[in-house]
C-alpha cells in the first residue's frame, strides 16, 4: 500500500468526514471520492473546493471542475489508474460510486441494488483493488 492511499486511507477512517452522495462535496458532507480530493489537496497545496449559490461543490484543479468523479491525476495519486476505482462487489467490478451511493447496479456488474456502503467498508474495497489481496 502506498503511502498516499494510506493518508487516503486514514482519512476515511477517521471520521472527521461526513459521508454523502452523488456529488463529490455537498453541504452534508464528501463521498469517498470527494475525500480523496481533499486529501490530495491538503498534501499537494494543489486544486481548491468551489462554492456556488446553488449548494454545488465543485472541485477545481488546473482549470477544470469537477462535481461527480474527480481529476483521473488524483486518482493517480493515490496509485489507481482511472479517476473512479473498480472494486469487487457480488464477484463483479463495480465502480466504487455505486456502492458510496447505494442503487441500481449496471447490467454489467450483475444488475440487482447496491447497498449504501460506509467510509470504513469502502476503505477496506479500495485497499483490496489497490493491492490485489
Amino acid at each position: 500500500m502506498s503511502e498516499n492511499f494510506a493518508k487516503w486511507k486514514t482519512a476515511l477512517l477517521s471520521g472527521e468526514y461526513a459521508q454523502t452522495q452523488d456529488a463529490l462535496r455537498d453541504s452534508k458532507g464528501f463521498c469517498c471520492l470527494g475525500v480523496a480530493c481533499d486529501v490530495f489537496m491538503k498534501e499537494t497545496g494543489r486544486g481548491h473546493w468551489k462554492e456556488y449559490g446553488s449548494g454545488t461543490i465543485t472541485f477545481v484543479l488546473d482549470g477544470g471542475e469537477y462535481e461527480g468523479e474527480p481529476p483521473e491525476e488524483v486518482m493517480q495519486y493515490f496509485g489507481f489508474d482511472r479517476a473512479v476505482p473498480l472494486v469487487k462487489y457480488r464477484n463483479h467490478d463495480v465502480a466504487v460510486t455505486y456502492l458510496n451511493d447505494g442503487g441500481t447496479l449496471p447490467y454489467s456488474a450483475g444488475a440487482g441494488t447496491a447497498r449504501k456502503h460506509t467510509f470504513d467498508k469502502l476503505a477496506g474495497k479500495l485497499e483490496k483493488s489497490l493491492t490485489g489481496k
